[in-house]
């Protein structure tokens, strides 16, 4: 599976648990939701194999089943549903215990049914998991590459980042870039309230 950058995954109050092949992109936040009186084992957030999710997802309390697919920007809210095959087309809400069934699209705020989806469409979201799958293992390659060719850099943008920031250091942000078949690197070392 690949979690790729910015993506917030906060288990403090109940578990969160992401399968095999699955992409989490960027700027993505997961969160679960505690027990209550109506709900005595909250909701976890169950996210299954194959599955895609978008850029900037909220999703809190919900599962996602094997090879569903959530558009970018979209909200998946406690108890929902997505099962396999099925679609919550980007920018949607889903709300609180709404069930996906499998081979629907559904869309808007909040969302609702809008079609099925031909078996083309399922063929398409299919092929897209195994892109990302390759995207992750290519991206991992690159960057082990970086981490070891670049060292000498990256140790000498952490000692920046740590010596001149006044905050803890996990807040401390260091971003460099190496040109391609060069020994030199440009970086950018900042420090954020």
């Amino acid at each position: 599976s690949s979690v790729w950058y910015n993506c917030v995954i906060r288990a403090d109050v109940n578990f969160i648990r992401i399968g095999a092949r699955s992409n989490i992109q960027d700027g993505t936040t997961i969160h679960c939701d505690s027990a209550t009186p109506a709900t005595p084992n909250g909701n976890p957030t169950i996210i299954g194999d194959d599955v895609l999710v978008g850029h900037m997802v909220m999703l809190h309390g919900a599962t996602l089943e094997d090879r569903a697919f959530v558009g970018l920007s979209t909200t998946v809210m406690d108890g929902c549903v997505i099962e396999g095959d099925a679609m919550l087309a980007a920018g949607a809400t889903l709300t609180p215990n709404k069930r996906i069934p499998s081979g629907q699209l559904w869309a808007g705020s909040p969302a609702k049914f809008m079609r099925d989806l031909p078996e083309a469409a399922i063929a398409g979201l299919r092929m897209g998991v195994a892109h990302y799958v390759e995207n992750a293992k290519a991206h991992k390659a690159a960057i082990d590459d970086l981490a070891y060719s670049s060292r000498f850099f990256i140790a000498s943008i952490s000692a920046c980042c740590r010596s001149t920031c006044a905050f803890t250091e996990s807040r401390c942000v260091a971003m460099m870039v190496v040109p391609p078949d060069s020994s030199s690197a440009v970086s950018r070392s900042s420090c954020s309230r």
